[in-house]
């Protein structure tokens, strides 16, 4: 009974053994090739003297299986040497430092790939340590954060430097936008705005029916009075005009700057007998107004064409429309405005002593 069970210890004994080495040899494996690496890039030459280069290590488990034996029975043999000799010395041409403790002693080309093997060994089972202290690493990290930091920043305050800079410049653009559609002398809308507003009210009538007209407006004989009176009276009586046209008109209405000594008023929502009643007011507050210049008082008039959109008809041709309703006005005495789809006949007469 005993027989065999030390037959079944032995053998289970041998299995676990075999499992071990099985289990064992792929870590040895892998430490050893990482050991190695080290090894070769921190000490090539110790390297090259443990005998492992890559070329000549056998791959898979035939490496372990082959390096433990190997490795074992070089030790053992050093070991009986060592053993045997007892205190004899080696020759002095074989004594040498031993370079991992320090001490003077015999070393044979044996021992010495016993203390090589032996290092291999201890350094391929231990753990890999990292390079440098912890010290170190917090130092590394902050300044790390540090230069993060900086960067953020920094490229905060260049953002921020660059969003008020594009908000200047947005101003800037409004106002010159703002600028651009507005006429310097009489701080009337000028000739492009007039363009865009006309194109809106157009777009207005076309998709939904809303009526508007346009009022032409000139100053009588104003080339005469520049000539007579020079240029300065006659910025003068544009600046007036310019005010009139900004207070006598309705919610609805805008008054432009056309060009020259012209003015243009889109009435929206009104046909043309309700513009030619505006226009006729105006015309008679202009004829109204006096202007100061050097202790003289002078007066002006103006005449206007008044024109209603139809079906059909482009914003082009009803600019037409009215200035030849403003060329009839001019015909028919000046200081009077004229309607050609009004039946009634204009009969604003100029005032004595008016300039026309």
């Amino acid at each position: 009974m005993f027989p065999d069970l030390q037959l079944i210890l032995a053998g289970t004994a041998t299995l676990l053994l075999g499992l071990t080495i099985g289990w064992c040899a792929p870590i040895l494996l892998r430490r050893a090739g990482r050991t190695a690496k080290t090894r070769q890039i921190d000490d090539p030459v110790g390297s090259e003297r443990a005998g492992i280069g890559a070329s000549e290590q056998p791959d898979g488990q035939q490496q372990v299986g082959r390096l433990i034996p190997t490795r074992a029975q070089e030790m053992l043999d050093a070991k009986h040497r060592v053993g045997t000799n007892g205190d004899s010395k080696a020759p002095e041409s074989t004594r040498t430092t031993d370079r991992a403790s320090g001490s003077i002693g015999d070393v044979s080309p044996s021992s010495r790939r016993q203390r090589n093997s032996t290092t291999h060994f201890d350094s391929a089972l231990a753990p890999i340590q990292p390079k440098g202290s912890t010290g170190q690493v917090k130092t590394l990290l902050a300044n790390t954060l540090h230069d993060v930091l900086e960067s953020k920043y920094r490229l905060e305050s260049e953002l921020s430097e660059a969003a008020q800079k594009i908000e200047r410049q947005a101003a800037q653009l409004k106002a010159a936008e703002r600028e651009a559609r507005i006429d310097v002398l009489t701080l009337l809308p000028n000739r492009r705005a007039f363009d865009e507003q006309l194109q809106v009210v157009h777009s207005l009538f076309e998709r939904h029916g809303v009526m508007y007209s346009l009022v032409l407006f000139d100053l009588d004989r104003f080339k005469a009075f520049n000539d007579t009176h020079g240029h300065a009276a006659g910025d003068s009586v544009m600046q007036t005009v310019g005010k009139i046209l900004q207070t006598q008109w309705r919610a609805s209405d805008r008054a432009f700057r056309y060009g020259g000594e012209e003015f243009v008023l889109v009435c929206q929502a009104t046909d043309a007998r309700g513009a030619l009643i505006v226009a006729e007011r105006i015309c008679r507050r202009i004829e109204a107004s006096v202007v100061c210049v050097e202790g003289k008082e002078l007066k002006v008039t103006t005449s206007a064409g008044v024109a209603q959109i139809q079906a059909g008809m482009s914003t082009r041709w009803l600019l037409e429309q009215a200035d030849m309703a403003l060329y009839i006005a001019k015909q028919e005495g000046r200081n009077r405005a004229y309607a050609p789809q009004v039946d009634d006949e204009p009969i604003a007469q100029p005032s004595a002593g008016a300039v026309v």
